[in-house]
């Protein structure tokens, strides 16, 4: 279970099925901006083959005017089933669904809001994002498939071992290569101590993206033991994005010889 509402394009476009967020009634005006919201959404769409900007379907006027003018006073949240559909500013029959379920207890708290569908999913729009890497993380490359293909099935611990394997195998791994050939180097040590250590141990050769961020390798650093299936979920798009951008890093490297 999360603890607050996102914002609309992280729900719709980054998290996967079955998230869940817990509200209040004070949280309404967040819950209009997600299942009301009139503004855009940047995803990738599959007919285009390209990035484009999505726009909300809006099947009635009340619909539209909830869109633009939103006050959680008008409308009284039940629970239920709420559909969005938004259309490829290229083509309107390039369409996106979304599909949410809302559970309203009988207090002021309590309440949630879970993401129960998603079409294309998210796994077949991050196909075409990913594939760019697919010789560079040759073998690997099936680690990133997989993870996402699970967290865009509401998985969030499965999904995070994929990710921790490419961090462990692709960007930890030859870091140890590069740093056993030195004369100093304790392999001893490092073999003794927890990921967490060796990563400090190696951090001259790990990507700076990777180092100097303290909320990433404090994630890539935690076990699988250490977190809870809503905190892999959690995790999963931070640490999915810094590996694609880590890769962006290198696959630029290997073109300009540096």
């Amino acid at each position: 279970m999360n603890e607050s509402l996102p914002s609309a394009q992280d729900y719709f476009v980054k998290l996967g099925l079955y998230s869940t967020f817990e509200f209040d009634d004070r949280d309404l005006d967040k819950l209009d901006q997600i299942l009301y919201y009139g503004g855009s959404l940047d995803s990738f769409c599959l007919e285009c083959k390209e990035n484009s900007v999505f726009t909300p379907f809006f099947n009635t006027q009340e619909e539209i005017n909830n869109g633009l003018h939103l006050t959680s006073q008008r409308r009284k949240y039940e629970t239920g089933f709420h559909g969005k559909k938004y259309y490829c500013s290229r083509n309107k029959k390039h369409v996106h669904y979304f599909a949410s379920v809302i559970n309203i207890s009988r207090g002021f708290t309590g309440h949630t809001l879970t993401k129960v569908g998603q079409y294309p999913s998210i796994a077949d729009i991050a196909e075409n994002e990913i594939k760019q890497f697919k010789k560079i993380l040759g073998a690997y490359y099936s680690d990133l498939s997989k993870a996402i293909g699970l967290f865009s099935h509401g998985i969030g611990a499965g999904s995070y071992v994929y990710l921790r394997r490419i961090i462990e195998n692709f960007v930890v791994k030859p870091a140890y290569e590069l740093a056993s050939i030195s004369e100093k180097w304790e392999d001893e040590k490092y073999q003794s101590v927890r990921f967490k250590e060796k990563m400090n141990l190696l951090k001259i050769y790990l990507p700076p993206l990777l180092v100097n961020n303290p909320h990433l390798y404090s994630i890539v650093s935690k076990g699988i033991h250490d977190l809870s299936e809503d905190e892999c979920k959690t995790y999963f798009p931070v640490l999915k994005e810094s590996i694609m951008l880590i890769l962006t890093d290198i696959d630029a490297k290997s073109v300009f010889g540096n």
